[in-house]
């Protein structure tokens, strides 16, 4: 992607902007990272940060460490962070966005969740479609959410399947997608003040 580089780090890939310095962290976490490369390297062009998508055999514990350490090696403010957990990788960005800690949660195309604690969760964006095999799952995922006080948007996205990060090609509306995301974290790890966000998107 231009304007982006991407270097192994371990067992994954770190993508950065060539142009900005960084200020933040953000951890990818999916069964299938390869499919992750236009997602990474757009957030990576888009936010002053950089960007670790975990390796496929790379488990939560051993990507949240190397996270951590990509971190602190760049002296990035630790209150910057984020997570973004595509699919059945869901549970994991849970876990990871407790161990950051991280200031903001996005779960793309998650499944439901039925055992999940989700006290103390950050602020929240679920990306789903509405045609989702899981769609009762993922409602009762933002309702359990809600009642135990999490700040939580869920797009339910009429016209996007769930595919989008993975296929952007494929997939009719991933730009918007895409953009929904990057908003999301920008209000919390970015530059954008969020007194000039859409009404109803600013969630802390």
């Amino acid at each position: 992607m231009r304007g982006v580089s991407a270097v192994r780090s371990g067992p994954g890939t770190l993508w950065q902007s060539d142009e900005s310095p960084a200020r933040c962290l953000v951890l990818c976490l999916s069964g299938h990272p390869s499919g992750l490369r236009w997602l990474a390297g757009s957030i990576a062009a888009r936010l002053p940060g950089v960007v670790y998508v975990a390796g496929a055999d790379e488990d939560a514990t051993s990507a949240i460490e190397r996270a951590s350490g990509i971190a602190r090696e760049r002296g990035l403010d630790a209150g910057l962070s984020a997570v973004v957990a595509e699919g059945d990788h869901a549970e994991a960005g849970v876990l990871a966005s407790r161990m950051l800690p991280a200031s903001r949660l996005v779960l793309v195309a998650p499944p439901g969740m039925p055992g999940l604690e989700p006290a103390g969760l950050p602020t929240t964006l679920l990306q789903a479609s509405q045609s989702a095999a899981d769609r009762a799952g993922v409602v009762e995922l933002e309702a359990a959410m809600r009642r135990a006080g999490v700040a939580v948007r869920e797009t339910e996205y009429r016209d996007i399947a769930d595919e989008w990060a993975r296929y952007p090609r494929a997939v009719k509306g991933s730009r918007r997608a895409l953009d929904d995301l990057v908003a999301f974290l920008e209000r919390g790890i970015g530059q954008q003040s969020t007194f000039e966000v859409i009404p109803g998107w600013d969630l802390h």
